[in-house]
């Protein structure tokens, strides 16, 4: 059931053109009268999010229901398919793909792995590995996020914002923490003790560590008391050369205390678009 008792539907609209054609839209609507809850338009042209979706259950215990949302994986198009909270639409989960518009599929297995959170199963038959469109098949574990967003992609040229929402647990509450980024994606991690932080460290990783708030407001700071905190990519425009279009970026955060590290989070990514 989701927030009103009844099971809403999401519904796919791969030819919307609001963000450039065929950027794709997902819509929402209401199980008990078919009103529309929100909507989530694709970030760029030709991108087809709402390719595939379908429930996968309660992700991040708000008790309603979640969704997995997908769009052209394959290249070029290269759209990340997402796990999209059915409460208010924010990113819980994203990840790569290799869906084409005409063919593949996304969808809920329930809980494979016993771990008590729901899973994804996923057909690519654009994968090349064994032989030219063999095909694969993936099962993948979601689990609640510790930091999620609303928003997957800034500008460029106009810049932007990426609200970063933490929620370590309230086993964590009045935990320092610290955002840090990677502009080289999240492999190979970096290793802190018992933890790994999923960012390949370069020069914008030292940058967030070294100066923590210029691009991210409130990156360094102390977990409410329910081990919860916002912090933002907050991108100015032109700052980034144009080149860079595409791009992936991604964000983590680290807690400490006197004893060292005791928590590290997902990556969260965020695109530059034009």
């Amino acid at each position: 059931m989701d927030q009103d008792g009844y099971d809403d539907v999401m519904v796919g609209a791969i030819l919307d053109s609001a963000n450039g054609f065929a950027g794709g839209k997902v819509y929402l609507l209401s199980g008990k009268n078919g009103s529309e809850i929100f909507t989530v338009v694709g970030s760029k042209a030709t991108g087809f999010l709402g390719l595939a979706v379908d429930r996968v259950g309660d992700v991040d215990g708000d008790r309603v229901s979640d969704f997995v949302v997908a769009g052209a994986g394959a290249p070029p198009f290269n759209t990340p398919s997402r796990v999209l909270s059915g409460k208010d639409g924010s990113i819980l989960l994203s990840f790569d793909t290799l869906l084409a518009p005409n063919n593949g599929w996304i969808c809920g297995a329930g809980d494979v792995n016993g771990d008590g959170c729901a899973d994804l199963i996923v057909g690519e038959p654009q994968d090349n590995r064994i032989a030219f469109a063999a095909g694969r098949v993936r099962v993948l574990s979601i689990k609640k996020l510790s930091l999620t967003t609303t928003t997957p992609s800034v500008s460029i040229s106009s810049g932007g914002t990426q609200d970063l929402r933490i929620d370590a647990g309230a086993e964590h509450a009045g935990s320092a923490y610290l955002v840090l980024g990677s502009m080289s994606g999240t492999k190979p991690e970096i290793g802190l003790g018992a933890f790994t932080l999923d960012l390949h460290p370069d020069t914008y990783t030292f940058f967030t560590l070294q100066q923590p708030n210029p691009l991210i407001p409130n990156a360094l700071g102390v977990l409410d008391g329910s081990g919860k905190a916002t912090a933002a990519f907050a991108l100015p425009g032109r700052l980034i050369s144009p080149a860079e279009h595409g791009r992936l970026l991604h964000h983590a955060f680290v807690l400490f205390g006197p004893a060292g590290i005791t928590f590290t989070s997902n990556p969260l990514p965020v695109r530059l678009s034009e």
